[in-house]
């Protein structure tokens, strides 16, 4: 940080930023500077490498402490900057939810090296069964997923029987991971969904943010409020649509659309979002789109969706071993290659492979979650990361996750196999957020970089 005082004198102060989340203001207070003429502040927040992460400036003030008060305050506005992917864009773990003290919090971290063998579907047991989705609201700050496991504690919400039983989460990216936490009171039978919209930004008015509830075998979409304060509404018979069958995958469609997709029946629903909901037995139908095949329209295996910032539909096939774009009549759509194929090709294994999920960030980055051979150790686990043409760029090791999903500053956030237990022993597991590495700057230190930028 650089101060610039109207006698053109300048101070330059260092600090160094915590290891995990910051939500609240930073605040910092400069003692035995000079008073009077004009100062201006210029902050920058840089990596270790010296890369410029974020910068900001204030206005040129009266540099005068205010009548009454203790101190003269500004505010500045940080300017965030993405980290550049290439080829040497290997990420790195930064923190994951755990307890202490019977409270949620995030803490940094080595990576969970759990694996798939520690999933446990025994009603005798005490642990995770179950990861079926990780989705991120960057507006409110908020994660929400889904798993299913034993003894969570509470009962079937329609047969008030104990039993494996799936439930639904929501907390805070913020300090405190609590401080927007939705439970569930009851469990389900039959696998829910939460799908929450990426880019639902303050001056959206739809905010569309859901859940399916399978209750009853009816699969309707139902509003999720994403604040502080609102939890789960299980009570409501509002409903914005229903589908045919549960999901393995869906996205919220910045067009006004909810897109799911089965693996075992190969195809794609397609939603409109209504203005307002409808009483369960009125609400419409979601309609069938795709169907198994090898040529371009049709799926084989597909395992995961996600949508592009300009509405293109990809979706992962686990036994065609290829992305797929459509568009939201689920025709095939020429993007990749120059817009010159509806299809790219994943990368070449060397093992047997199969395919977890997908995500794609706003410059259109593509993410895919996989393991090699059978998924027994935090090594067979990895990330690749194709360019928006889809040719394969990096790959990251050991992201021993069953589910992922990618922000639009490149932040992942994954659904781990780690078991964390809460304060009625409830299993449930943890979830990381990893983040790329920043590129490397030629400097003799860190506090030249900070003069050198600030200064100029």
């Amino acid at each position: 940080m650089q101060a610039i005082f109207s006698e053109k004198t300048s101070r330059v102060y260092e600090y160094a930023m915590p290891t995990t989340n910051v939500s609240e203001p930073i605040r910092v207070t400069l003692a035995n500077v000079p008073v009077g003429g004009t100062v201006q502040i210029t902050v920058g927040f840089y990596a270790s490498t010296g890369w410029l992460a974020g910068d900001g400036s204030s206005q040129k003030i009266e540099n005068q402490t205010p009548a009454g008060a203790s101190a003269l305050k500004t505010e500045i506005t940080i300017t965030q900057y993405k980290v550049p992917l290439s080829i040497d864009s290997v990420y790195n773990h930064k923190q994951k939810l755990t307890y202490n003290n019977n409270r949620l919090q995030w803490a940094a971290a080595e990576a969970p090296w759990e694996t798939r063998d520690s999933l446990n579907c025994n009603y005798s047991g005490n642990s995770l069964c179950e990861l079926n989705t990780v989705t991120v609201n960057q507006r409110t700050g908020m994660l929400g997923y889904v798993w299913r496991a034993s003894r969570l504690g509470n009962l079937d919400c329609v047969s008030g029987r104990s039993g494996v039983l799936y439930s639904m989460q929501n907390i805070s990216l913020k300090q405190n991971p609590e401080g927007a936490l939705k439970t569930m009171p009851c469990g389900f039978s039959f696998r829910p969904f939460l799908l929450y919209d990426p880019a639902d930004l303050v001056t959206s008015p739809t905010h569309n943010n859901f859940y399916i509830d399978p209750r009853y075998g009816k699969y309707h979409l139902r509003k999720v409020i994403l604040d502080n304060n609102t939890p789960f509404n299980l009570q409501t018979s509002a409903s914005y649509g229903r589908f045919s069958s549960f999901f393995d995958a869906a996205v919220v469609h910045p067009g006004g659309y909810i897109f799911g997709i089965n693996y075992a029946n190969n195809k794609m629903e397609r939603l409109a979002i209504p203005s307002e909901p409808y009483a369960d037995d009125e609400a419409p139908f979601a309609t069938l789109l795709g169907g198994k095949g090898h040529r371009r329209g049709l799926m084989q295996g597909p395992r995961a969706i996600t949508v592009t910032a300009d509405g293109t539909l990809l979706v992962l096939e686990d036994q065609n071993l290829r992305i797929q774009a459509f568009d939201i009549t689920g025709n095939p759509i020429k993007y990749f290659g120059g817009q010159s194929s509806a299809v790219a090709s994943l990368k070449a294994q060397t093992t047997r492979t199969r395919y977890l999920d997908i995500g794609v960030e706003a410059d259109g980055y593509i993410y895919v979650l996989l393991y090699t051979n059978d998924g027994s150790r935090p090594d067979d686990y990895a990330m690749d990361i194709y360019e928006p043409d889809g040719s394969w760029l990096v790959r990251t090791t050991g992201v021993t996750a069953a589910r992922m999903t990618v922000d639009l500053w490149r932040n992942v956030y994954t659904l781990n196999y780690e078991t964390i237990y809460g304060p009625t022993n409830k299993p449930e597991p943890s979830v990381s957020i990893w983040v790329p590495p920043a590129p490397a700057v030629q400097s003799t230190s860190l506090l030249s970089i900070l003069k050198r930028k600030l200064f100029a």
